[in-house]
């Protein structure tokens, strides 16, 4: 049993990290490392969630049942009309955002 112990006590103390000091420019001869990571742009799908989520909270009721995903993104593409700046991210935020109002103001008026 006291073996058993010893070896998992071992076995933990080898397992532990060791502390390593943070880099610094002093690390990296000449220039740091580039990372080249295109920007993702999320302005079209929060905009699209913010109006989702207000037309779910004002569709909601006390009886109403949660439509389904497809209702929803007919909703969605009716709501980003021909504005070519309500583009497929902004649809898919708008339907997120509609489902989540939804929820939220069910849960509340029960």
């Amino acid at each position: 049993m006291t073996r058993a112990i010893l070896v998992l006590a071992l076995a933990l103390a080898a397992c532990r990290p060791t502390p390593t000091a943070p880099l610094t420019k002093a690390d990296f001869p000449g220039q740091p490392p580039v990372i080249d990571a295109q920007p993702v742009d999320t302005k079209s799908y929060d905009a699209g969630y913010q109006m989702g989520y207000s037309f779910g909270i004002a569709a909601a009721s006390t009886r109403a049942k949660l439509p389904a995903q497809e209702d929803v993104d007919l909703l969605a593409d009716a709501a980003a009309g021909e504005d070519p700046a309500r583009n497929k991210k902004w649809r898919r935020g708008w339907a997120t955002g509609y489902l989540e109002g939804f929820r939220f103001r069910a849960l509340q008026t029960k």
